[in-house]
């Protein structure tokens, strides 16, 4: 069994999910309570996409084998996979109970528990990660994004600044940076960190779309304008750069073109309601030959939060020990 065994490890650390998939079957068919091999087929199976039989094969692992803190971490990430996140909030907890240290598994738990919306467990469960001394640039950036939601934003800019520190070509972490700075009321050193976002990707059109707003917020509606379209220019479907774009337009008093960034901000996102009440606010521009009386101004909406950028860092790999 043990060729059969390490013939399967070989396919599977190559990708050949299928080929693996045989082998553990083969000996699961000789043994069928094995829990490492059970754990192994359900990694698999989830890899090839097969969540159901993962789960399955990972359930089985546990039941064979209830000391198994990877096979309890692989069955949560898996559950969380397949939107059971109150169920995998349960099995990351068994295996930290299992393996305390087990830095992927709070990592992938604070993630969910932010999903919950239970942002205070996913803070703790992110700050176990800096007391193991395991933490990532990407655990100091999403503690900081905790912290601005839970409205902590002195608190945030020092994890920004570590996340930062960890990795100086980080623009996600200088766009989030700059929000916590627009919230202390630090206004130039929020748009020369929307800049150093822009310098280290020129096509980061959230950044962009920022410093518009910031621009805009300042009244320097050409600067902001400029702003909306280099967001527009990296991301052609960005409905509320269109949106704010059209506001910006109207307040430099073009209508025609303001009226268009609208309607593209719809086409965008049929849902966007106050981009359809900011195109439907404006009577229909008459011809040149007949002015008509002036427009109504539209709802001045331009988000109530700026954009934070909250991609989620998922440990790499599921386990295979």
């Amino acid at each position: 069994m043990q060729k059969i065994f390490d013939r399967a490890m070989g396919h599977h650390n190559a990708g050949e999910l299928g080929q693996a998939l045989k082998l553990y079957r083969k000996i699961l068919a000789a043994e069928p309570a094995h829990p490492v091999v059970l754990n192994l087929a359900g990694v698999a199976a989830f890899q090839a996409g097969d969540g159901k039989t993962a789960v399955e094969y990972l359930a089985k692992a546990i039941a064979a084998g209830p000391d198994y803190a990877d096979a309890h971490y692989n069955y949560a990430n898996v559950l969380s996979q397949l939107g059971r996140l109150a169920d995998s909030v349960e099995s990351y907890h068994a295996a930290l109970r299992l393996e305390p240290g087990h830095g992927d598994a709070y990592n992938n738990l604070a993630a969910v528990l932010r999903d919950l919306e239970r942002p205070e467990e996913a803070l703790a469960s992110y700050r176990k990660l800096l007391a193991l001394g395991v933490a990532s640039p990407e655990t100091h950036h999403n503690i900081g994004l905790l912290l601005i939601e839970l409205g902590q934003s002195e608190a945030a800019l020092a994890s920004f600044q570590s996340a930062i520190a960890g990795r100086p070509d980080y623009p996600e972490a200088y766009n989030n940076m700059a929000l916590a700075l627009q919230d202390l009321g630090r206004m130039a050193e929020a748009v020369a960190s929307f800049d150093q976002a822009i310098a280290v990707d020129p096509t980061y059109a959230k950044a962009h779309y920022n410093l518009g707003n910031a621009r805009r917020a300042a009244r320097q509606l050409d600067a902001a304008a400029a702003c909306y379209g280099r967001a527009l220019a990296a991301d052609p479907g960005y409905a509320l750069a269109h949106n704010n774009l059209g506001l910006t337009q109207q307040e430099l008093g073009q209508i025609a073109a303001a009226k268009d960034s609208f309607r593209r901000a719809i086409a965008c996102d049929g849902d966007y309601a106050l981009a359809r009440a900011n195109y439907m606010i404006w009577p229909p521009l008459p011809p040149p030959c007949r002015p008509g009386p002036a427009p109504t101004s539209p709802i001045p909406q331009t988000l109530g939060r700026p954009r934070l950028d909250c991609g989620r860092n998922w440990a790499r790999t599921m386990s295979m020990r």
